[in-house]
């Protein structure tokens, strides 16, 4: 194999890692991008049920006199 056919198959290789490097990279932010939306979204939970156990805690007596009365 001469040299030029050496360096024709390297450059054909590193044009595939490149490509499959950018796919890699498009796939990981991909998943950013998801788990970003789920933390919000945990998160949002996490804070209305924060807000339920305090609204009850501080309720907790008129609950139980007007309702279970």
């Amino acid at each position: 194999m001469s040299d030029l056919e050496r360096i024709a198959v390297l450059e054909t290789k590193v044009d595939n890692l490149e490509a499959n490097h950018k796919e890699m990279l498009q796939l990981m932010h991909d998943i950013k991008d998801e788990m970003t939306r789920y933390k919000g979204f945990l998160g949002g939970i996490a804070f209305l049920v924060s807000c339920l156990g305090i609204a009850l805690t501080l309720f907790k007596d008129w609950i139980v006199k007007h309702i279970f009365a």
